[in-house]
């Protein structure tokens, strides 16, 4: 348990033995007002279990509703954690395998809050074997950054002097609980790097994924319908969630 999260942990639990003991309740009346179940509350309060950072924003809201509302910096966007708890957890994202032409590659990723970097954070998911059945590990994490004026959602990683931009819509949870855009990267080509782009989908799994899940989930994703599905997002995306400007494929354009 990190430092962060132990502190979040404490705080939560303080805030309902606070309003236990001021307003005389019962546990059950705790988990009513929080909607939040008996066994977890009791699991906080004993120090064995870490909240979600969106369940602990909803015990503090609940519990504790003139607490300060935790808030992105300027830079990230100003944007407040309350507006958009619901992007916390897992997701399973899509996007061209850059190996392979025509297949679909399959990550896991999951958003947190982070108290210390004053925005949410993400984690992506991608280990797997090289073509010589060696581990690798291309996992990346990052900020999120939410423009007040685009609305759009971008994940950044920098690492190393080098950046990853994932610029994505907003989660659409009134049509398919999707966040759909584009991936700039570096795919490796012989002794150098290369850009590379690809339209990229993130379908919201939940709060929580076990270890085997995830392990599952990462890779192409296997020929069969759910490929068919996958591929048909993957198309859409490219033609309705951005504008690539390339070449035309009978000519260079000479206006």
């Amino acid at each position: 348990m990190s430092d962060t999260n132990a502190a979040s942990a404490a705080e939560v639990a303080k805030v309902i033995r606070s309003a236990m003991f001021e307003r005389s309740l019962m546990l059950k009346q705790v988990a009513a007002m929080t909607e939040v179940n008996e066994r977890t509350l009791g699991r906080i309060l004993n120090g064995s279990h870490e909240p979600r950072p969106d369940t602990a924003a909803k015990i503090l809201k609940a519990l504790n509703p003139s607490a300060p509302a935790a808030y992105a910096d300027e830079r990230h966007g100003g944007y407040a954690l309350s507006n958009f708890a619901h992007y916390l957890g897992y997701y399973r994202a899509y996007r061209w395998a850059f190996s392979e032409e025509g297949r679909a590659f399959r990550t896991v990723y999951r958003f947190d809050w982070s108290k210390e970097a004053r925005c949410m954070v993400f984690h992506e998911r991608n280990v797997g074997r090289d073509k010589n059945g060696h581990v690798a590990d291309y996992s990346q994490s990052g900020e999120i950054f939410i423009g007040p004026s685009t609305g759009h959602v971008d994940l950044v990683t920098i690492a190393s002097g080098s950046v990853r931009l994932i610029k994505l819509s907003q989660l659409m949870t009134h049509v398919d609980c999707t966040m759909r855009g584009f991936v700039l990267t570096l795919r490796r080509r012989a002794a150098t790097h290369l850009p590379a782009v690809s339209p990229l989908v993130l379908e919201q799994v939940g709060s929580d994924m076990s270890e085997e899940e995830i392990a599952a989930a990462v890779g192409l994703v296997p020929a069969g319908a759910e490929t068919q599905r996958v591929l048909a997002l993957l198309r859409e995306t490219e033609d309705d969630y951005g504008n690539l400007s390339l070449t035309p494929r009978g000519g260079a354009d000479t206006h």
